[in-house]
């Protein structure tokens, strides 16, 4: 694992640190793992800015700008920024980890241009995703903000492996609404994908981005770049005066209907280029057409499997074993288990002292029952409640050792009443008392009135 060994850094926020993928003039690029709840792991892309470059206010300004940016797009050929975070005063940008290699690693992997079909199908991609940027508005007034990238190059055109090919790096892009950028601006982005306004410092629009498309077409067409000089000067010079070499130069058996899309494409003045991406795209796809190409993302797979092999997901090893939040949940759980377990012990206890208590002195009523309740003597009856509060305090230490009074056996049934006669003693209540004829009841003892 290769890490920032300088400020030994190996989290940012619940980001961890897997490996350094690049290291460039702004900024730096980790594989990270995002981690949440659970055993949730997703691989993830993480660009900070460089700590050197910490403490340059117009440094830290575009690197802010560019996550504001970059997270209000939302297309499928863009890379997506999910999180923009700052740990220790160095921001950092959270991307999408698209699993796959950058377009200049492809051309490089293949030493000269790619198929027709594959080489289209990347432009049409990569041009939409510029229409996109281009049309974008203001997600508050609805305006549109006339956005250019100002850094399309073979570098930031990730080719994933699943087909699909995505621009990336916006930490360039200016709005050419903004006041501050009516006319000139500062020279930014590599030299030899620069188009001629862009490099004279003049006012740019979408047809700069046109132009940088252009130039990445002809490396793929034709499997190199058409601005190559000795020094930077040199290099310089030649993109101020739009200097053109026809991609026929590089690859004489090009189709002619390709140079002539490169060709327009790459006119020194912006205003005899394509008016905007989508012409681009329009006019590859009605050639792939016409000439039988199949623009698929799954020919472009196989493509890239077959020049770089795919190495496989990226490998996520802790190096602290994670404690699996699910663990409180169990816990939970348990505690629920215990609670329902211990309600359900002192609702057994109250069921067994209800139950005794009713079932001693109701039992034999309610039943018919002759015999007397087995914990209930006749000699004492006094003493018969306390037993059943013993079995609801400790209802499995109740010692069956008969008392004396319990071991001796009952000779007389009789000794308790059955139900029948009380019965009888209430209905005797409610009708006179018979006397016999001609005698007086004052006369009788109160006993037999």
């Amino acid at each position: 694992m290769q890490l920032d060994t300088t400020l030994g850094v190996t989290r940012l926020g619940h980001y961890r640190l897997i490996r350094r993928l690049a290291v460039g003039g702004m900024a730096e690029l980790f594989v990270a793992v995002a981690e949440g709840a659970g055993a949730f792991e997703k691989p993830v892309a993480i660009k900070r800015i460089l700590p050197r470059l910490a403490q340059e206010p117009e440094f830290v300004k575009m690197f802010f700008a560019e996550a504001e940016l970059a997270a209000s797009l939302d297309h499928p050929h863009i890379a997506k920024v999910l999180d923009f975070g700052e740990e220790g005063d160095l921001p950092y940008i959270v991307m999408e980890f698209v699993h796959g290699v950058d377009l200049s690693d492809l051309l490089r992997s293949t030493k000269g241009p790619l198929p027709y079909a594959e080489a289209a199908t990347v432009a049409v991609q990569v041009a939409e995703a510029l229409q996109h940027v281009h049309d974008h508005r203001d997600l508050h007034t609805g305006a549109p903000l006339g956005l250019v990238h100002r850094d399309v190059t073979p570098s930031n055109v990730l080719v994933g492996y699943s087909g699909g090919a995505k621009l990336t790096d916006f930490g360039i892009v200016k709005a050419t609404s903004a006041t501050q950028y009516t006319a000139t601006g500062a020279l930014k982005g590599k030299l030899s994908y620069l188009a001629p306004e862009q490099a004279r410092c003049e006012r740019l629009d979408r047809r700069t981005d046109v132009y940088a498309l252009g130039l990445v077409m002809f490396e793929l067409f034709t499997g190199r770049r058409m601005h190559r000089a000795m020094s930077e000067v040199e290099l310089l010079a030649r993109v101020c005066d739009g200097e053109y070499t026809p991609p026929s130069a590089v690859r004489p058996d090009i189709d002619p209907r390709v140079e002539s899309i490169i060709a327009r494409a790459l006119l020194p003045d912006p205003q005899d280029r394509y008016a905007c991406a989508r012409d681009i795209s329009a006019a590859l796809e009605a050639l792939a057409a016409e000439r039988g190409w199949v623009l698929s993302m799954a020919k472009l797979s196989d493509y890239l499997e077959g020049q770089i092999p795919n190495p496989g997901p990226v490998t996520i090893e802790p190096s602290v074993p994670r404690k699996i939040s699910a663990a409180p949940a169990v816990a939970r759980t348990a505690t629920l288990r215990r609670a329902v377990q211990s309600r359900g012990r002192s609702i057994a206890a109250i069921s067994v002292l209800l139950g005794v208590g009713i079932g001693a002195g109701l039992g034999p009523t309610l039943l018919g029952s002759d015999d007397p309740p087995p914990q209930r003597a006749p000699a004492q009856p006094p003493e018969a409640p306390p037993a059943p509060a013993e079995i609801a305090a400790e209802p499995t230490s109740v010692s069956p050792a008969p008392t004396p009074a319990a071991a001796t056996p009952v000779a007389e049934p009789e000794a308790v009443k059955p139900p029948a006669p009380r019965r009888k003693r209430r209905k005797s209540r409610t009708k006179p008392r018979k006397t016999k004829p001609g005698l007086n009841s004052s006369l009788l003892p109160p006993s037999q009135r």
